[in-house]
């Protein structure tokens, strides 16, 4: 749920969440859009806060996990020639798809564990394809962690700042926990 708050309600807040009693959460593809689409001028007109570091972490994301997914299609090219890799390009491009589409927004840990502990295996029995695998899944891993960065960035911009909190709140979720 939403909270709307006034300054010291949020001060408070901030200091709920930095003891535990308070989780705020904001949506990963919120927070990935926010860093990619408002300009650092304006965070820092409407915030008082720097995420230079931040944003820039998320466009380095957002340009390397396609790279990645580049290279290995280059690498399916070079391991398997102009034939087959006219069918595998493709199939791999719309599993990348698929697979990105469910681990962007609220994807588990378990799930991109196993691919890459897998791709690693493979990479290191050097069976035929594992190069092309290991980069397939660094550029979904990669993708994954943009939006974790994002949402993690995001979350401790607003519970800092009540300047960013206002002008997000309809996309806050707070929820308060019993301590003890």
């Amino acid at each position: 749920m939403s909270e709307y708050l006034d300054e010291s309600a949020h001060a408070e807040l901030a200091a709920d969440a930095a003891a535990g009693r308070a989780v705020v959460r904001l949506p990963r593809t919120v927070a990935k859009q926010f860093f990619l689409r408002v300009s650092l001028s304006d965070i820092r007109t409407r915030s008082g806060r720097s995420v230079w570091p931040y944003k820039a972490g998320v466009l380095v994301g957002q340009i390397l996990a396609p790279a990645l997914l580049i290279g290995c299609f280059v690498l399916i090219y070079a391991e398997s020639g102009a034939w087959l890799s006219a069918l595998l390009v493709p199939l791999a491009g719309i599993l990348w798809t698929v697979i990105a589409g469910f681990i962007n927004a609220d994807g588990h840990w378990l799930p991109m564990i196993i691919m890459v502990a897998l791709a690693a295996g493979l990479a290191a029995l050097g069976l035929p394809w594992a190069g092309a695998l290991t980069v397939f899944t660094a550029s979904l891993w990669v993708h994954r962690m943009t939006f974790v960065l994002a949402e993690r960035s995001l979350t401790s911009l607003v519970t800092t700042s009540y300047a960013a909190y206002e002008m997000l709140t309809e996309h806050i979720t707070v929820e308060r926990t019993t301590a003890g």
